[in-house]
């Protein structure tokens, strides 16, 4: 599969994530994306670390492009949509990262048969080890679906689920890193109080949670079943896991998630 030229509208964490992801997966040569921001010195600056194109207004970016990814905040996505749509084609693919905008309100006001997709990835694409979900709209065929897969294959897992169950990914994937890192570093900070140096323990933490995740992804077990592999009856990680099991630790997640989810649902209700 061959694509010849993507657009990026926005130019911050996400897109960064996402370009470094599709080039390292060779679907795409940098001299062929494109990307504009709102300001254009900063853009100019954020192309150069990947050796493609900085341009200065949207239309120059959109016209052209096979694929245009939106990866602006959703309180904006709404106006950048409208700056947009005369510049779009049917022969073209929109794919919005904006959370909690569903493809019903992007198609309304692009306002043509054009293929949009919405997509729900996680910054991790710029190691090669990225998660996201996608879901086309009515105007969307298979082979569009195929060329997101074809671009993100190589460096990630891509799941095409219902749009529907969109947010509770995005409180999962979208956010999950984040939670992850907060983790990681409170077993670094416990570390430290029982006695390990600052740059030993933050080494364990993290090698500890790369290691961990590296067999979970590998396995054909449960984490259940590989959580319980570690616990030896009567040992020292029972009486931890106990202590997590006392304060509800699988409570506080799924709380913390169902915010996460929540927030994402007002996101998108404050477009503009």
């Amino acid at each position: 599969m061959q694509i010849n030229r993507i657009a990026f509208i926005g130019a911050g964490n996400l897109a960064s994530a996402l370009i470094e992801g599709i080039l390292k997966g060779g679907a795409v040569k940098s001299s062929d994306i494109f990307v504009n921001g709102r300001d254009f010195q900063k853009t100019s600056d954020f192309a150069k670390k990947f050796g493609i194109k900085a341009v200065s207004d949207k239309k120059e970016a959109v016209e052209g492009a096979e694929i245009v990814f939106l990866t602006v905040k959703p309180q904006i996505l709404t106006s950048v949509l409208v700056e947009i749509a005369p510049y779009t084609a049917q022969n073209q693919i929109i794919v919005s990262a904006a959370a909690g905008i569903s493809i019903k309100y992007i198609e309304d006001i692009l306002g043509k048969d054009i293929p949009v997709i919405r997509i729900m990835p996680n910054l991790c694409f710029s190691e090669g080890a990225g998660a996201a979900v996608f879901c086309g709209g009515q105007n969307t065929a298979q082979q569009d679906l195929q060329k997101i897969e074809f671009l993100f294959s190589n460096t990630g897992i891509v799941k095409n689920i219902d749009e529907k169950f969109f947010e509770a990914a995005a409180a999962l994937l979208g956010s999950g890193p984040a939670y992850i890192f907060y983790f990681c570093q409170a077993m670094e900070e416990a570390g430290i109080k029982l006695g390990l140096a600052p740059d030993i323990s933050k080494t364990l933490a993290a090698q500890t949670v790369f290691g961990a995740g590296k067999m979970l992804s590998e396995s054909v077990l449960s984490a259940e079943d590989l959580r319980k592999k570690v616990t030896s009856p009567n040992g020292m990680t029972l009486k931890a896991i106990e202590n997590f099991q006392k304060r509800d630790l699988f409570g506080i997640v799924f709380e913390s998630m169902l915010k996460a989810k929540e927030r994402s649902v007002e996101l998108g209700q404050t477009k503009k």
